[in-house]
């Protein structure tokens, strides 16, 4: 197994060979021998075949001693064996200009193996490993004057295993939350181990054109989406709920109103003020008409009196019948005047009445019509310029796992997680 060494050992009483597996290499021989050639060094060491009955220890399994056959079972003693952790204890070598930074180990254990399924919650801890990850955060940066938007935003990506071809859909691996620089390990977890570095993370090209097509993937897939409202001229916050954009274009509507009242009241007060003009001067002529009206009244009785007095031979000289009638013809002119003014005056007035319910009307079609305009909101999408877009975080990131012994299987829980 990976890590495996196997090595043969005197009884320093017995002279017996006794063959046991450690995880660490030693130095009694010069390399790891196989199977066969056990009796071999056997009979290079002059000692003789030892028969015992063997238990296999498998990957993550409680190391179990080697039974001796019962000839030899108390000239052996048991020996405790420490479990072989995957990985290996060599940090592989990540290229030079590739970026290499060490996740927290952030989760407790406890936690781990809380939430962890079908796993013993007691299982112990053996071991650290570290598996290599593309680690891909960008920060971007949003400017628009004219929506009044100045925003940072980090945009982070977390890719295990990749294709070995560089080839990433990067929509699949993006994450809630981010990664501070702050919060980076310098190193990894002291006697920890490590998985396999391999393609495209021990190559710079790969790295290269990995780089290039997540910037253009960020460039093309970030955006801020607002509620706006151009006829009003009102933009929403990012993040702005509907319901309270709606409550914002309301009031702005509302100030619509306002302001379109107010133009509307001008206009009619210019209006109502010639008519009420008119209306004043029409009434100033109706009672010189009417005092015309009644003295002309009062001559022609005066005259018509005359006449007929003249004609009854009382007042002298007889009166002539045409001055009469000429007074009467005035009168009846001073009526009529009398008359005019009046119906220009009821006509007036009728225009008041006509004018004031126009405006009452217009109002009422001014708060319906913005009060319904306000409510036909629309969203716009505004995204960033390629420049504002720069890499924050891009390499090979060591992701740490506990390694815990569960019933004599070894398993990996994370050790690590976004806050």
């Amino acid at each position: 197994g990976m890590g495996k060494r196997v090595f043969l050992l005197r009884n320093v009483h017995e002279k017996a060979p006794v063959l046991f597996q450690t995880r660490w290499a030693m130095n009694y021989l010069a390399g790891p021998i196989t199977r066969d050639r056990i009796g071999d060094l056997n009979a290079l060491a002059g000692a003789e075949a030892v028969t015992s009955d063997k238990r296999r220890v498998t990957s993550g399994a409680s190391p179990t001693a080697v039974t001796p056959s019962p000839a030899v079972a108390n000239e052996i003693a048991p020996v405790d064996l420490a479990p072989v952790l995957p990985g290996t204890a060599t940090r592989p070598k990540v290229p030079g200009r590739i970026a290499e930074y060490f996740l927290p180990q952030n989760v407790r254990l406890e936690t781990a193996l809380r939430e962890a399924r079908r796993v013993d919650p007691h299982a112990k801890q053996v071991g650290v490993i570290y598996h290599p990850i593309l680690l891909a955060q960008a920060d971007i940066r949003i400017n628009n004057k004219k929506y009044d938007i100045d925003q940072d935003m980090l945009l982070t990506c977390l890719v295990e295993s990749p294709d070995e071809r560089g080839r990433v859909r990067w929509d699949e691996f993006t994450v809630d939350g981010n990664i501070d620089h702050r919060d980076l390990d310098r190193d990894a977890e002291p006697d920890a181990h490590f998985g396999d570095l391999e393609r495209p993370l021990t190559e710079s090209t790969a790295f290269t054109s990995m780089k290039k097509e997540f910037t253009d993937w960020a460039y093309r897939e970030t955006e801020i989406t607002l509620h706006a409202h151009e006829e009003l001229g009102v933009y929403g916050d990012p993040g702005m709920s509907l319901a309270d954009f709606k409550l914002k274009t309301r009031a702005a509507a509302q100030a619509k109103i306002a302001e379109e009242t107010a133009a509307q009241a001008t206009k009619f007060e210019r209006t109502l003020e010639s008519i009420q003009k008119k209306l004043r001067k029409e009434e100033m002529e109706l009672e010189m008409d009417k005092e015309d009206l009644s003295s002309r009244k009062r001559e022609e009785m005066v005259k018509h009196g005359e006449t007929l007095l003249g004609m009854l031979g009382i007042l002298g000289r007889r009166r002539s019948v045409s001055g009469s009638m000429s007074k009467r013809r005035m009168t009846s002119k001073a009526k009529m005047d009398v008359q005019e003014s009046e119906e220009t005056i009821m006509q007036l007035e009728r225009e008041l009445r006509t004018l004031k319910s126009q405006q009452e009307a217009a109002l009422v079609e001014l708060q319906s019509t913005w009060m319904s305009r306000a409510e036909q909101t629309t969203t716009i999408a505004i995204q960033p310029f390629k420049k504002d877009i720069t890499l924050d975080l891009f390499g090979v990131a060591w992701l740490p796992h506990f390694v815990v012994d569960d019933d004599g299987r070894l398993t990996e829980l994370p050790a690590f997680a976004l806050a």
